[in-house]
């Protein structure tokens, strides 16, 4: 084996190192984010790969060759690990040790029959295998809309691409006994490829979890804690910011007599009372609409591309499915009400949403005026008023 080489796979073993030692740290940092920490092992263990193959080029035995062989199936596992532990959340455990096992299986007979020239076309092709699919759970996970998942699929398939060409100068020259670690230009190009690889997807993977963890930051400022529904400034940034398009109605909400429920069952009744309710509500509409809890007890509702009546029927509909709702404490079950206000515009009358609000608003008023448990729509008496 050429200097030229031990250099290459020094530098890849460095790069992984590196790599490894920063996505550790970012772990430790946020240690939600446990996919760091599986590629940060994957990492390490490729290192230790790259270092058996080191030394099977000095020493061509049976040892070296089969740890290093492995180690480089193992770490691989643990990429893939990895990657669908950003996809999905948890680890895959049971599907990891499989893996790592019948790669084993597979290689172990060939080591002892001296195949090493088949055994390296395996690990090739098995890595090949694996990196694609890496690439593969990261190109499923797109739907997240994070800019560095297209670059970093890309990364992982090039990876594989290299993979390939070894497998494939194995197959061409030395099917079966070579007796020495592989040398020609595929594993040259392999091993740059790794070098840039290695820090590159580092780099991505990091820049995704930093994306990722921004997201859910904005996304937590932006929600109400209690209930899930968006909070008064999201409803104001999507709703009230927002220009007039045509048909469109605002229905607001308020729970009768909240207060008295507090002080009669306790807050943490109250709490259910709101839970329940937006429940409700964010079932009862469809994906376009737009809920939101805008004040203690109140509720808002944005519907495009809604006429007024049917604005109309959609509240009432709110309203008596919430009535209907048995919300427990401790063995007694109660029911409660809310109350609504609706404002809506046609195409010929085009009004601004801020101006639709304070009108929803104001038929809201009327409703509890007349009794709670009912819907209101804005009329003429009203703007007189």
């Amino acid at each position: 084996m050429t200097l030229e080489y031990s250099s290459l796979i020094l530098a890849v073993a460095v790069s992984c190192v590196a790599t490894s030692m920063t996505l550790a740290v970012s772990w430790v940092a946020n240690r939600r984010d446990t996919f760091l920490l599986s590629w940060s092992f994957a990492a390490l263990v490729l290192v230790a790969g790259s270092a058996a193959f080191g030394l099977h080029s000095e020493d061509p035995s049976f040892i070296p060759a089969v740890i290093g062989t492995t180690l480089i199936l193992f770490g691989f596992v643990l990429c893939w690990s990895a990657a669908r532990q950003f996809r999905c959340g948890g680890f895959p455990v049971r599907r990891a040790c499989a893996l790592i096992l019948a790669m084993v299986a597979l290689q172990l007979p060939l080591h002892l029959a001296g195949l090493d020239g088949t055994m390296f076309i395996l690990m090739n092709a098995a890595s090949t295998a694996l990196l694609v699919a890496t690439a593969s759970e990261y190109w499923r996970a797109r739907s997240e809309n994070l800019h560095s998942l297209k670059w970093l699929t890309g990364l992982y398939l090039l990876e594989a691409f290299s993979f390939s060409c070894c497998a494939v100068m194995l197959l061409l020259n030395n099917p079966l006994e070579i007796g020495h670690a592989p040398q020609n230009w595929a594993e040259n190009f392999n091993a740059l490829v790794s070098i840039i690889g290695v820090t590159g997807i580092g780099g991505l993977s990091l820049a995704i979890n930093q994306e990722r963890v921004a997201r859910a930051h904005m996304v937590e400022a932006r929600t109400d804690a209690l209930t899930g529904l968006l909070n008064r400034r999201a409803f104001d940034d999507l709703v009230l910011a927002a220009a007039p398009r045509g048909n469109m109605a605002i229905i607001v909400f308020d729970l009768d007599r909240f207060k008295a429920l507090n002080d009669q069952y306790g807050h943490a009744f109250g709490d259910v009372v709101l839970r329940r309710f937006a429940y409700v509500c964010g079932s009862s509409l469809r994906k376009q609409d737009v809920a939101a809890r805008i004040g203690g007890e109140e509720f808002a509702v944005f519907l495009e591309d809604c006429t007024p009546e049917r604005a109309l029927v959609v509240a009432n509909r709110i309203r008596l499915r919430f009535a209907r709702q048995k919300i427990f404490c401790s063995t007694r079950a109660i029911r409660c009400t809310v109350s609504a206000g609706v404002y809506g515009c046609s195409v010929d009358v085009p009004t601004s949403i801020s101006v639709m609000f304070d009108a929803a608003d104001t038929a809201l008023y009327a409703a509890k005026n007349a009794g709670r448990n009912r819907v209101c729509r804005y009329n003429e008496e009203m703007a007189a008023a």
